[in-house]
């Protein structure tokens, strides 16, 4: 159940990523991504039996890449959305504090997903938005 959420929210990202229009009201955010630093590193679901696994994140210092279970790339958030920044149809919001990451990824003045962490413990994030425990490789 957890993977076909997991895809689902996937594929909604890029299907609200291309379909929508642009709008001169929009109010404009950032256009990059920006992690902080205690969430640099890869991170994988290793809490349910590996056949459930959802798989994970990889943060760099500039981008977020979405792995499944085996921690192979399956979607290069900063490549995937590069046209819509570029073009300024596509922005990036990002709250960030001490404990938490949240990503607000805005196409057309519409709010398309919400990736939402917290830091748990030296090797655990919680990826908050499908309440799932991570863990860093």
């Amino acid at each position: 159940m957890k993977k076909i959420t997991k895809i689902l929210f996937i594929l909604g990202v890029f299907l609200l990523s291309i379909s929508c229009s642009n709008n001169d009201n929009d109010e404009l955010s950032v256009s990059s991504f920006n992690p902080p630093s205690w969430i640099i590193g890869t991170w994988l679901d290793k809490t349910e039996p590996e056949w459930a696994q959802v798989g994970g994140y990889k943060f760099t210092s500039d981008n977020i890449i979405d792995l499944n279970a085996d921690g192979v790339e399956i979607l290069n958030y900063k490549e995937g959305l590069q046209m819509g920044i570029d073009s300024g149809l596509t922005t990036i919001e990002e709250i960030i504090t001490s404990n938490s990451y949240e990503i607000r990824i805005k196409t057309g003045g519409v709010t398309n997903p919400i990736l939402k962490f917290r830091k748990g413990d030296a090797n655990t994030i919680v990826f908050e938005s499908i309440n799932i425990v991570l863990t860093k490789q």
